[in-house]
């Protein structure tokens, strides 16, 4: 009984195995390795080029602050919300400073003394009692009088903190109560009127001229044109780098304040090694070609740097100059084989 079953289990496993192999189909018959095969070769060239390099930015909208507090108070009331959209001139917030309101009262107390007093002088002047000298004394303590009232009205219009432009709030960064100080940040606006790319370029990089245009690449996959629209002449001592802002076409899409971004800026001139396309294969993570070398195929592992316009690939390591690469090597063609070269 036993064996019965064994012989049943082993005859249904084999039924299943040549099934198998039955609809395994190859793409292409292998090659056996002691085979010699026909392929076709193609040179590796040498192409002058420009050669760009990547260069990490980041997106910000083209009017961008950070409103800040002009004077020391107590915030009374936060008049906005993360995400609202303001005008200019819009109130933010207000802040509660009791001594400005007393400087205020203080300096037109004084100035409406001055005047009366004044005014007293220029009649007595006019009758020969008072010297021409006092009135032309009162006329200077007026004067600056006036001032320290403008001081104290201008001071007093810092208690209402408004938007510099148009545009939506992205952060609030004090709550009602808080005390605020001189150049404490209240409120982030960011514009809605286009976007930037900022930008530290590597100081050995060459220095485009203001309006070139450069590709400006997202990780999302979305590209966009950015036109060059300020670099610093002078690189920084410490980081070795320049600054650079460009500004994103009005019709770039996928791209967001605060987004990192890759620029391809231009690294000068340059040499690079280019195969047709046939010649690379792709395998895992990695790349080969086979290279034909006198008689027999070699494989090469390489690493491909994007394609041209006309489809061929840059290599950047793995071959060199002139070497024949195989193109669209035979199914089963494994190194060290024999090869000939058809004509």
């Amino acid at each position: 009984m036993h064996a019965s079953l064994r012989y049943v289990r082993q005859g249904a496993a084999i039924c299943v195995l040549a099934l198998v192999a039955g609809c395994a189909k190859p793409d292409a018959e292998p090659v056996a390795e002691n085979q010699a095969v026909t392929v076709r070769v193609a040179r590796v060239e040498v192409r002058e080029s420009e050669r760009t390099q990547a260069v990490a930015g980041t997106v910000r909208a083209r009017d961008h602050a950070i409103v800040a507090a002009k004077l020391m108070g107590t915030v009374a009331r936060v008049s906005v919300v993360v995400g609202q959209t303001v005008a200019a001139g819009d109130e933010l917030a207000v802040l509660e400073a009791d001594e400005v309101a007393a400087r205020l009262a203080q300096a037109e107390a004084v100035l409406a003394g001055v005047r009366r007093e004044q005014a007293r002088e220029t009649a007595l002047r006019d009758q020969g009692v008072s010297a021409p000298e006092t009135v032309r004394a009162l006329e200077d303590r007026r004067r600056a009088a006036e001032a320290a009232v403008g001081e104290a009205r201008t001071l007093e219009t810092y208690t209402r903190v408004t938007a510099p432009f148009g545009g939506v709030v992205t952060r609030q960064l004090i709550r009602e109560g808080d005390l605020a100080m001189p150049g404490t940040p209240l409120v982030a606006i960011e514009g809605t009127g286009g976007l930037t790319v900022e930008l530290e370029v590597p100081g050995g990089l060459p220095v485009p001229a203001v309006g070139a245009k450069l590709t400006v690449a997202h990780p999302g996959g979305a590209n966009a044109q950015g036109v060059l629209t300020e670099i610093s002449a002078a690189v920084d001592p410490l980081t070795r780098t320049r600054f650079a802002e460009l500004a994103l076409e009005p019709a770039a899409s996928g791209f967001g304040s605060g987004d990192f971004v890759r620029v391809n800026w231009p690294a000068g001139q340059g040499r690079e090694l280019v195969v047709p396309a046939e010649a690379v294969r792709s395998f895992g993570q990695l790349e080969r070609v086979f290279v034909w070398d006198e008689g027999r195929v070699r494989m090469r592992l390489v690493k491909s740097a994007g394609r041209l316009a006309d489809g061929a690939v840059r290599i950047n390591s793995g071959l060199e100059a002139d070497e024949l690469v195989v193109l669209d090597a035979p199914a089963g063609i494994v190194d060290g084989q024999r090869a000939e070269v058809s004509r």
